[in-house]
């Protein structure tokens, strides 16, 4: 690129020589950049001190004090390269309490992955426009978009919300006008709050305003309510994989009050007769890495998730890379209930210190919910 050739337009850097649509385009990186995140991969592109990467709307930002010989640090510094975990050590030496318990929340792939900006208010981590607007609609707006109503009303009431109607002080505002006196009493606005009568006659409008609304809503209703009846929804189960082919059932289970989470991985190698987001994504990393493990070739990889895993893809991608003596991995998603025997081993992992192993058996607990699942 013309303007950043060693660097990603995140580093770029205003020029003299740039066009009015090159300074527009950095004008809104800035913006973008107020309310992004970086996703931690490696590291080594993100500052300790200056970059938003802690996982928290609030406070994205260290607020520590910056400790004297760390000034350029990088959170790759942070990292033990030889077993990608978090330098406990170095973590509570530079960061106070709360944001070392932040820090040390932020999981981390098997191998050395890209570090990438994002959108925290997304499931996926992209930026999408409705999702700026969503954040920024109050209640009001939530009143007017539910509101059945003619696409021009919507418009005009959207407009009168942003001042985009040519009003008087609207015109004024924009120098179209010299003055913006009420053609009626020859009143300016700003002071007619303190004219007398003037609330009366605004509080009548609004009275009158909303009666003529309500009137229009109910000749918009139907004069016969179609009569709505609820179909049940058929119960989810188990299904097996093909033949010569694994399932790996896996799930995610938080138990905030202990400080802990808990992983569930179930591998299904033929029917059996008797039979929050992070969480759910370390469980489908655990449940690939423990098929190089058991030698797998071929498996799918099946969970209840509901939410989008993409915001940390990148655990994902380094699991997979992991994954020399396999053939084949499909991704599959089944509801909760077509997941209880590894649901109900995620949430057993309460009671359970270290890494607990049931090769050709199945834990006690799982009897009767094993005996239950038609599949």
């Amino acid at each position: 690129m013309k303007f950043f050739p060693n660097c990603s337009i995140w580093e770029a850097q205003e020029s003299s020589f740039g066009s009015h649509a090159w300074h527009s385009i950095l004008k809104g990186r800035d913006v973008l950049l107020k309310g992004a995140r970086w996703r931690v991969g490696c590291g080594e592109a993100i500052s300790i001190w200056n970059d938003a990467w802690l996982p928290s709307l609030e406070h994205p930002r260290v607020l520590s004090d910056m400790v004297p010989g760390f000034e350029d640090g990088r959170v790759s510094d942070l990292i033990n390269p030889f077993t990608r975990t978090w330098d406990l050590n170095l973590v509570h030496g530079l960061f106070s309490p709360n944001e070392a318990a932040l820090v040390l929340s932020i999981p981390l792939s098997r191998t050395p992955m890209e570090d990438k900006i994002i959108s925290p208010f997304t499931p996926s981590g992209k930026y999408t426009i409705p999702t700026t607007n969503q954040q920024q609609q109050s209640g009001i707006w939530n009143q007017i978009w539910w509101l059945k109503v003619p696409n021009k009303v919507w418009n005009f009431m959207w407009r009168v919300c942003k001042e985009a109607i040519p009003a008087k002080h609207n015109l004024l505002r924009r120098k179209i006008l010299l003055e913006d006196k009420c053609e009626q009493c020859g009143v300016e606005s700003k002071m007619a709050e303190v004219v007398p009568g003037f609330e009366d006659r605004r509080q009548y409008v609004l009275q009158q305003a909303t009666q003529a609304l309500a009137i229009f809503q109910q000749s918009q209703q139907p004069l016969i309510q179609p009569t709505v009846i609820s179909q049940p929804q058929p119960r989810a189960q188990w299904s097996p994989p093909p033949s010569n082919c694994l399932k790996l059932n896996f799930d995610g289970a938080v138990f905030p009050e202990l400080g802990k989470a808990g992983l569930g991985v179930v591998v299904h190698d033929f029917p059996l007769q008797f039979s929050p987001d992070i969480v759910e994504s370390m469980a489908a990393t655990r449940a690939m890495t423990f098929t190089q493990g058991l030698g797998l070739a071929e498996f799918i990889l099946e969970g209840d998730s509901e939410a989008s895993l993409s915001s940390f893809g990148h655990l994902l991608e380094s699991a997979k890379s992991t994954l020399v003596t396999s053939k084949c991995i499909t991704f599959s998603h089944v509801c909760r209930t077509g997941n209880k025997v590894v649901y109900n081993l995620a949430r057993h992992t309460r009671h359970v210190r270290g890494l607990s192993l049931w090769v050709e058996d199945v834990s006690p607990h799982l009897f009767d919910v094993l005996f239950a699942d038609p599949g």
